[in-house]
């Protein structure tokens, strides 16, 4: 009998590829916090600065046989509020910083997200947006996230409580007990017996 090791030629090479993108990383953290300070400075404006983008039309897709990038910047350009591009930039890069572990980043970009969000919202409510009189959740010229998305990262991030005031269920309170060395795991463990909210499994 063959005994399988953790040990896997796959793993190997995605981690090579991992240290290979660390420096494009950082690089592409730096130009887009670059950006975040940009729009973000808006101290005495009266309303959102509008950016001028290309239409996804714009990007030809690379494939295996192509070593050009002849982008057709003719396809035109649509106008989008500072909101929406801070919004997807600070989503995009608490995706980043959460997929990295690095938890106190992603909480500060979801907050950052979550605040553009709310700006637009109150632009949206005020100006429309193209045939829109309310938020457009899955349908933004350039943003790609949904509500839903934002706020599960505000959950995961253990943010409910103080952004959404959402008490935590006895499951987060257990998986929070369990990560600080199962402190007060016996008080969340007797309101489960009453409540029965924790999974078996």
């Amino acid at each position: 009998m063959q005994i399988e090791s953790a040990y896997s030629p796959m793993n190997q090479n995605f981690e090579k590829i991992l240290r290979m993108c660390e420096s494009s990383r950082m690089q592409s953290i730096r130009y887009l916090d670059s950006v975040l300070s940009y729009y973000e400075t808006t101290l005495g404006r009266r309303e959102a600065r509008k950016v001028k983008i290309p239409v996804r039309e714009a990007f030809v897709h690379l494939t295996e046989d192509s070593d050009d990038m002849n982008h057709n910047w003719d396809a035109g350009d649509i106008i989008i509020s500072q909101y929406e591009l801070a919004m997807q930039i600070h989503f995009d890069l608490c995706y980043n910083y959460f997929f990295y572990g690095q938890h106190d980043l992603a909480k500060q970009h979801i907050l950052g997200c979550r605040e553009n969000s709310s700006l637009l919202e109150k632009e949206v409510s005020t100006f429309g947006y193209g045939e829109h009189s309310t938020m457009p959740w899955g349908d933004f010229y350039y943003a790609s996230m949904t509500k839903d998305d934002i706020l599960g990262y505000i959950r995961a991030l253990n943010l409910g409580y103080e952004v959404l005031n959402e008490e935590p269920s006895l499951l987060q309170k257990l998986q929070e007990a369990v990560a600080n060395h199962y402190t007060g795991i016996i008080a969340i463990l007797q309101a489960d017996n009453l409540a029965r909210e924790i999974p078996m499994v």
